[in-house]
């Protein structure tokens, strides 16, 4: 064949040929890439379905991403992240789309914080979902963007893109702090991603169109008037009360102990439910069952301890401190004394008015710091034993051989730094004992969320437990023997003690089998004796709860001696005269408790929904039993007030009536209660808010149902047909043809 005849024939070929391989030189790796991605695994090969015959291939992974990349130049992320609801509070469905689309751990902790506190206002969140959606990882964001976008065009939900870019027009410069309006943000993306206009308004509209379909979907009931005056009706209503209590717990020492048989019965019939469970067939709420415990071993350093060794600071640490944080000690005062809401202006403190309050804010500050150190150096010594184990293959029984000695560790440390640390072991304690322990009590470990974890639920998140699940942004998972801290009081704003902590005895929930059951639940000690045995005796329990029982009987006499002594006289008189009569200084009988007038003031009632969604937290919380309980005990009390007020009427005075408060074992003599009902016009400024608080507590725990990720592959019908499929690289140079 004649070579110039031939090229002649297919010059148009050869040529198509050279501008390939210049635009390849041009462009370099990437287009190589794109090149041998496609010839090779195949752009257009399908690496996963869904729902309605719908496919993904690599091709669009590939634009999935570049419009992704597109929401993020239009600070997508922030948007999500802080748009509000219609009723002003935060939009749960876009800050969980936005964790979908944009995960961002930061941003994940803190949301999961703030929809774990409205947990406790109440809401339809339960615990179980939350820790669901925050926990999974399947897929990434790209698949995430995909199948939101198909499942909202196949639902019908589509924004036009021309509605979109007037709504980027308000929406951009607010997004900047008008710094930039729309045109120049769009103009800024044209040029750095090389995409056109109507792409970028497509891609936006997109994301309304997944927004508004996830709130037509978890918004799926209409809220009627009669729920919005129920709701205003109960939260607006408040119930007031003046009564005398009579207590059995003052009784119990005129009440003879009971027989054998008679403990017998009262352990057998309450032994299979916690105490505080009130029921129409146990009004007291008796209860035997034992609570998940755990024994811990604690390093305890007091900053106090640590502030006797220090060096009084010099003058001019006193000096450099005042100059640096100057705006300490400035505040705004009313210009003339004489009219405090006139003009304000900005006064100073003097260095000679603040340098005592300077002189202790270093020393703590210094001594914070060494406390830190002691404790890092205290860990490192006892954590020796497990650099060279698995930590995530350990069971319990290898990380107790190989855990150091915490005596020993802050004996060394005693003699090191000349200072005292205190260390021991507590008894078998349940969330409740530590909760209120005077030491333990308020410890707690920073995490990534805005409220550090207590170490009333830290501890029973170790598997041996199994009470608590943490959330990946609280702290990680911990292990029996492994060294919590160092922790701190979260309350106390200049910290008075640091410690390490290790769970070293789990034991779960038991029914007990018998009255023999003891153990010992001391608390830990700052002493520099250790600590005391504390016995919790299940007899003695079972013994206190028996004469209880009895003692109501002599409650409710004096009870109603008091009230038949009150007359016409001033109840105060009465209360007066009652206590003189049987409180006397030479001769103290059985009742020695004096009487008083008790006051709950305008205080709700919760309904029965508030009470069911806060039982739902207690269970994966037990940090917050005793805030449960006295919950429930006081909504008892002010429905028992609420059934003795005519419904006629708002406010009785001078009752005299006797009546039993069951849950506490308690008479109660009343003397008045009142109510308070919303008016018209709070209802009318209020049915909005109330609308939309009614709508949150419905939706919210929808919506992460909805988002959750492992549901939305569900609901779409999602499978992959390949694995770790090559994703060609977004392209950056528009001059690449779309199918090169």
């Amino acid at each position: 064949m004649n070579i110039v005849k031939w090229m002649r024939k297919n010059n148009r070929k050869l040529m198509a040929g050279v501008v390939i391989v210049i635009m390849i030189s041009f462009v370099g790796g990437t287009a190589l890439q794109q090149i041998l991605s496609r010839w090779g695994s195949g752009a257009g090969s399908t690496v996963a379905t869904y729902r309605n015959k719908g496919i993904i291939t690599p091709n669009d992974l590939r634009m999935a991403e570049g419009q992704l990349m597109i929401l993020r130049d239009l600070s997508m992320p922030m948007f999500l992240q802080f748009k509000p609801t219609a009723g002003g509070s935060p939009d749960i469905r876009a800050r969980l789309l936005g964790q979908l689309l944009f995960p961002d751990s930061q941003a994940a902790a803190m949301i999961q914080d703030e929809i774990r506190q409205a947990m406790l206002r109440g809401g339809s969140v339960t615990p179980e979902h939350l820790n669901a959606f925050f926990e999974k990882s399947s897929g990434g964001p790209t698949e995430n963007w995909l199948l939101l976008k198909a499942e909202a065009r196949q639902a019908g939900c589509v924004v036009d893109p021309s509605q979109a870019r007037e709504i980027l027009k308000q929406l951009l410069p607010q997004l900047s702090q008008n710094r930039a309006d729309a045109a120049v943000i769009v103009s800024a993306i044209i040029n750095n991603r090389r995409v056109p206009q109507e792409q970028i308004y497509a891609t936006f509209a997109d994301l309304l169109s997944i927004l508004n379909y996830s709130d037509m979907v978890t918004r799926n009931e209409a809220i009627t008037t009669a729920e919005i005056r129920s709701r205003i009706g109960r939260s607006g209503q408040r119930i007031s009360g003046e009564f005398v209590k009579f207590s059995a717990d003052d009784f119990i020492k005129e009440v003879a102990d009971p027989t054998e048989q008679e403990l017998q019965d009262q352990f057998k019939a309450h032994r299979s439910v916690f105490a505080g469970t009130v029921t129409d067939d146990n009004p007291y709420g008796f209860g035997y069952k034992i609570h998940p415990r755990v024994q811990l071993e604690y390093l305890i350093v007091r900053y106090a301890d640590i502030q006797k060794t220090l060096a009084e600071p010099t003058d001019e640490e006193l000096e450099e401190y005042y100059r640096r944080n100057l705006k300490e000690f400035q505040n705004e005062e009313p210009e003339d004394p004489a009219k405090p809401d006139g003009p304000k202006v900005l006064k100073t403190q003097s260095y000679a008015e603040v340098s005592q309050r300077i002189r202790g804010t270093i020393l703590r500050n210094k001594a914070m710091r060494q406390g830190d150190m002691i404790l890092a150096e205290a860990k490192s010594i006892i954590d020796t034993g497990f650099e060279t184990l698995d930590m995530e293959k350990a069971t319990s029984a290898v990380l107790e051989k190989a855990a150091g000695n915490f005596a020993q560790a802050a004996e060394t440390l005693r003699k090191k730094y000349t200072i005292d640390l205190y260390t021991g072991q507590t008894g078998l304690l349940t969330s409740d004992d530590i909760s209120s322990s005077r030491v333990l009590g308020q410890l707690a470990l920073e995490g990534q969320t805005q409220s550090p974890v207590l170490l009333s639920r830290l501890a029973f998140a170790v598997e041996e437990a199994g009470i608590v699940k943490l959330s990946r942004f609280e702290a990680a998972k911990p292990k029996m023997w492994l060294t919590l801290g160092p922790m701190k009081d979260r309350f106390d704003q200049y910290g008075s003690l640091s410690a390490l902590v290790r769970v070293i005895k789990a034991e779960k929930e038991f029914e007990p089998q018998d009255l023999s059951l003891t153990y010992n639940k001391a608390d830990a000690s700052t002493d520099k004796t250790p600590p005391a045995e504390q016995l919790y005796i299940l007899k003695d329990v079972v013994i206190r709860d028996v004469k209880r029982l009895k003692a109501v009987a002599l409650a409710k006499a004096r009870a109603d001696e008091f009230a038949a002594s009150i007359g016409d006289q001033a109840w105060e008189k009465a209360i007066e005269a009652f206590n003189t009569k049987y409180i006397k200084a030479d001769d103290p009988g059985a009742f020695t408790q004096r009487l008083r007038m008790d006051r709950l003031s305008e205080r709700a009632r919760s309904t029965d929904s508030d009470i069911r969604r806060m039982a739902a937290v207690v269970q994966g919380d037990p940090s917050i039993e005793r805030f449960y309980k006295d919950m429930i005990q006081t909504n008892q009390q002010l429905n028992l007030f609420h059934s003795l007020l005519p419904a006629d009427k708002t406010e009785v005075d001078n009752l005299k009536s006797v009546v039993e408060f069951k849950p506490a074992a308690q008479w109660l003599v009343i003397k008045k209660i009142a109510r308070t009902q919303p008016t018209k016009e709070e209802y009318r400024k209020s049915k909005a808010a109330a609308a939309y608080q009614i709508d949150a507590m419905q939706s919210d725990g929808l919506a992460l149902i909805h988002f959750d990720p492992d549901n939305l592959r569900q609901r779409m019908q999602f499978a992959r047909t390949k694995e770790d499929v090559y994703i060609p690289p977004v392209p950056t140079m528009d001059d690449i043809p779309e199918d090169f």
